[in-house]
């Protein structure tokens, strides 16, 4: 059995062996989180995500780069300009005899 401390209430949990990368709830304080690999063990490659293996709940949404919504933002900017220009240019020919 190992001993994991609890990030929220700092309380020794027991969990088996083998439970590193695996969620854990606390029993005293119900705070959820992915339990460490066990001290003096070999450190394993880090992931580009650090939950990548845990639940589908636990995993954090995706993160939108700040390039992208400035790419999205320019991008309807432009296209409602022009729609204004075109309905400013067929108002023009219309008025026309």
């Amino acid at each position: 059995m190992a001993e994991i401390p609890c990030p929220a209430c700092r309380r020794a949990l027991h969990a088996p062996e083998g439970c590193a990368g695996l969620p854990v709830e606390c029993a005293e304080c119900g705070h959820r989180f992915i339990a460490p690999p066990a001290t003096g063990a070999p450190d394993a490659p880090a992931a580009d995500d650090d939950t990548a293996d845990a639940p589908e709940r636990f995993r954090r949404p995706p993160q939108f780069s700040r390039g992208a919504l400035a790419v999205s933002g320019g991008l309807v900017a432009v296209l409602a300009a022009l729609a204004v220009l075109a309905w400013l240019g067929l108002r023009w020919l219309g008025a026309r005899p």
